[in-house]
């Protein structure tokens, strides 16, 4: 280290509550308390551990997330109970860091520990011992953040066995267990400590949660990386580290040494990432240093979806093509779904094209998919009551059976009235999903009016209203409605309105990475009943960041307004 240049190792602006630690091997970790299991009560473990002082973990400056190579480095923790607790599941990714001359910052690369990476399509039973109902939706609604990218499902348990255990001890600092070295700890054994409270700031929430269920992923740590240059100044690292009370076998093993070798690393750039944490100039040789993060980059959610590869959500279209004066009643055709998919997956379908006669002064028309296979399923459209039907268009969206993060249902022969939908099963406490309703089936004469309107959502139902107005009659609908929560990265719903032959542009509020796929219909219709009723509803993305809206009509059709909705969804490639 150069002499004349004074730069503290510490100050007070750069301390933080605790030291994160990530553990990469199950035998790294000392032992803790046991985590409660069926056999072994929460509350004789929570009185264990509330009785035993575990140590304090001072934070360092750095902030820098610690490995431990051996399970039998972790200090004891209080057991895990494994009775009657909620659960979480969710993935993070890890970053590299190499010196950056020109401006003395460092560039992380989100790492993985490949032996430690779960099977692709992997489903992560997670359970909770402690923290509170507010603090237990937040660890599942930021663990969505990865799952909405990965082929990787979390799935929440209160009882039974469980792949990743989550303490909230305050005292224990930041830590977890990497990738599939879960599995090696026994189940009264917690995987995951998150050193957080109720006073815990939200960023600092998010940015723990974050990179501890990186960890859960089998990302490591950047600064340990076999493919990091960082530019230690070994002497102020151990004198910082030894004035938190750690020896100098703890710093080599966690700061300063590399237990992976490079063969067994997946590496990649992302100067951004959740993986890399701050640490400041005072040391390094070259005063380069880390800036604090605390959500996911744009490469974050690239490199896990890369790491766990899905053909998550699929996007299609219907469309009839009878010659238009050769009436049909009801047309439907198989498609295949290729990959095939493990279960029968889930589909949604909405209207977005009608053209049909107005002889009998009534549209009716609907759409339906039936015979949901692994491999296949089938698409019907069309009317009924010897009506004149020449054709019309379906919006098609495929979602795997179990997605955790969709609810999907159709509501049948629904007249004029108000309807409550439970979601089955309700979201996490706390999450207010957004809906997603358009519709699938229309039976309407006289003036042609219909609309769908959504209000009461909470995580356990929401309220929809079928309504028409003036001298309309709507006899029935279906409705297709979707929900999801509101802060599921990659979706977005949106609405846009307008008449016959009228186009726009919605700018979409959401960050997406890639451009996505558009499931679109309606949910309101005034069409007049006076020539053949002809409509089509069109949204397409033309960038990651803008949707193309048109309402389309043609001959001597008139469409007074249509309120088109469209859900924006992206699959994380």
């Amino acid at each position: 280290m150069d002499p004349s240049r004074k730069i503290p190792a510490t100050t007070t602006s750069e301390k933080y509550p605790t030291t994160s630690m990530m553990y990469a091997r199950a035998e790294d970790i000392p032992p803790r308390p046991p985590f409660p299991t069926d056999d072994n009560s929460s509350e004789a473990t929570m009185a264990a551990t509330s009785s035993e002082k575990s140590k304090h973990l001072a934070y360092d400056n750095t902030y820098v997330c610690m490995l431990f190579a051996k399970a039998t480095d972790v200090p004891s923790r209080p057991a895990f109970p494994t009775a009657a607790t909620t659960q979480d599941t969710t993935v993070t990714t890890v970053a590299k860091v190499t010196p950056d001359e020109d401006n003395n910052r460092v560039h992380p690369h989100l790492s993985f520990h490949r032996p430690s990476l779960w099977p692709n399509g992997s489903r992560i039973r997670v359970r909770f011992s402690g923290g509170t109902p507010d603090l237990r939706a937040r660890v599942q609604a930021h663990a969505l953040w990865w799952s909405a990218y990965a082929n990787i499902t979390f799935v929440f348990v209160d009882s039974g066995t469980s792949d990743v255990r989550i303490t909230f001890n305050a005292d224990d600092g930041a830590w977890s267990v990497l990738g599939t070295q879960n599995l090696q700890r026994a189940q009264d054994q917690p995987t995951m400590n998150l050193n957080l409270t109720s006073l815990t700031p939200p960023d600092r929430v998010r940015a723990v949660i974050l990179h501890e269920f990186g960890h859960v992923l089998g990302a490591i740590h950047e600064h340990q990386s076999p493919l990091a240059k960082i530019p230690w100044d070994r002497p102020e690292v151990y004198a910082h580290f030894n004035s938190l009370g750690n020896t100098n076998d703890w710093i080599d093993n966690n700061v300063l040494n590399q237990p992976f070798p490079a063969f067994e690393i997946d590496a990649d750039a992302d100067v951004h990432s959740i993986m890399i944490y701050p640490y400041p100039p005072g040391l390094t040789i070259n005063a380069s240093c880390i800036d604090w993060t605390n959500t996911l980059s744009a490469r974050d959610y690239q490199r896990i979806a890369m790491v766990y590869p899905r053909d998550q959500y699929a996007v299609s279209s219907f469309t009839t093509n009878q010659p238009t004066d050769t009436p049909m009643e009801w047309q439907s055709i198989t498609f295949g779904i290729s990959p095939q998919q493990p279960a029968p997956p889930q589909f949604a379908a909405a209207l977005s094209a009608i053209d049909m006669s107005n002889r009998d002064n009534n549209i009716r028309v609907r759409t339906e998919v039936t015979d949901v296979r692994t491999n296949q399923y089938t698409v019907g459209l069309g009317t009924w009551g010897n009506r004149v039907f020449y054709n019309g268009g379906v919006s098609l969206l495929r979602i795997p059976a179990g997605d955790p993060n969709f609810r999907i249902g159709t509501i049948l022969n629904a007249g004029p009235n108000s309807y409550t939908v439970l979601f089955v099963p309700p979201f996490p406490f706390g999450v207010i999903p957004n809906v997603f309703a358009a519709f699938s089936g229309i039976d309407s004469a006289d003036n042609w009016r219909g609309a769908l309107d959504i209000h009461n959502t909470n995580n356990v139902q929401f309220d929809i209203q079928v309504s028409t107005w003036g001298s309309s009659d709507l006899y029935n609908t279906n409705v297709q409605w979707i929900a999801y929560p509101s802060n599921l990265p990659g979706v977005e719903v949106g609405t846009f309105t307008g008449a016959g032959g009228d186009t726009g542009t919605y700018q979409l509020q959401n960050t997406f990475y890639n451009t996505p796929s558009v499931f679109a219909g309606f949910q309101r219709f005034d069409i007049s009943p006076n020539e053949n009723a002809r409509l089509r509803i069109r949204a397409t993305a033309a960038n990651p960041n803008q949707i193309n809206w048109a309402i389309e009509t043609w001959s001597d059709s008139v469409i007074y307004n249509i309120i088109g909705i469209f859900l924006a969804i992206s699959s994380g490639g």
